[in-house]
């Protein structure tokens, strides 16, 4: 039979072991709450973590639904340098916790990750 501190052990190394959190940050309030708890679970477990910041256009900016016409470029270029901002901010956050994280931003509609897809 295993101690306690045998069966511990195990589950610390196997959870340590290429460990990824991902996070979604916006700058809101409940985004820098998943933030926190984020980078006090990648403390806990030894993981890095991967900061993600996507934004959508609301239908209304296109004029309503059913209507889609050119967007704006200064309008999406705004969303764009929202999210950025936001997961730069994190990822300072997270660098000055002592953590590591990789950092992604983009169109909500880009679809998942190359890394994530099933294949």
């Amino acid at each position: 039979m295993r101690s306690t501190l045998d069966s511990t052990t195990e589950k610390e190394e196997h959870v340590t072991q290429d460990s990824t959190i991902v996070v979604g940050v916006d700058g809101s309030e409940h985004g820098e709450q998943a933030l926190d708890w984020a980078i006090d679970e990648a403390k806990l477990r030894g993981a890095r973590l991967l900061l993600i910041s996507a934004w959508h256009v609301p239908a209304i900016a296109y004029g309503g639904p059913g209507f889609a016409p050119q967007l704006d470029e200064p309008l999406d270029r705004t969303f764009e340098e929202v999210a950025e901002e936001s997961v730069a901010a994190a990822l300072k956050r997270v660098r000055a916790a002592g953590l590591e994280a990789e950092r992604e931003a983009g169109p909500s509609c880009r679809g998942p990750h190359p890394r994530k897809r099933k294949r």
